[in-house]
């Protein structure tokens, strides 16, 4: 809403009817009246909510959102949207209790977000581990298809954190002496 203009003067700046200034004023008041009432309605529908059971919702939306992450489906973005619905529903739940001084729900919401949260950690890490063996086993060596002439290893090294493995699994492979071990071109 703008500033507040005086009910004696139109938009332009011209002289209103008595009639209308008094139409005017009346739907103001109705306006403030009617914004009371809505914000008391909130309040109430906030109220109404479990903000236990809505924390139990969201980690199930977060499970639903780490599943489809790995097929991206067009469900994924309405997930996420959906899980900050609820976290903003939440947040507006702990202002309402703060507002009345409830102290003690309060601290257990945020209890039940911070064990949501680290949760929610432990989720992500499993996906991310889950969809990193995927994808090794995809990428397996046996998967490669390679040239006929080159000999396989019988036994390949045991698997290292380290950036060198490309080495590693050349060293492993006799080459012709005509050919020298180069890393794969980047694509710039």
């Amino acid at each position: 809403m703008g500033t507040k203009r005086p009910t004696k003067t139109t938009k332009s700046g011209r002289y209103m009817n008595p009639t209308d200034q008094a139409r005017k004023e009346a739907r103001r008041k109705e306006l403030k009246k009617n914004k009371k009432q809505r914000m008391a309605v909130r309040q109430a529908v906030l109220k109404g909510k479990d903000p236990l059971m809505l924390v139990k919702e969201l980690e199930q939306v977060e499970q639903m959102e780490l599943e489809t992450l790995a097929e991206a489906l067009p469900t994924s973005k309405a997930l996420r949207e959906k899980k900050l619905k609820m976290k903003e529903t939440i947040d507006r739940v702990v202002k309402c209790y703060e507002k009345e001084g409830d102290k003690d729900m309060v601290e257990k919401i945020k209890r039940s977000m911070v064990e949501y949260e680290s949760r929610r950690r432990k989720y992500v890490a499993y996906y991310q581990s889950k969809k990193d063996i995927q994808m090794d086993n995809m990428l397996e060596l046996q998967n490669i298809p390679l040239p006929d002439n080159i000999p396989l290893p019988k036994e390949l090294p045991p698997k290292s954190g380290s950036d060198d493995t490309h080495e590693s699994i050349i060293s492993l492979v006799s080459l012709p002496s005509n050919v020298s071990p180069q890393a794969p071109p980047s694509d710039k």
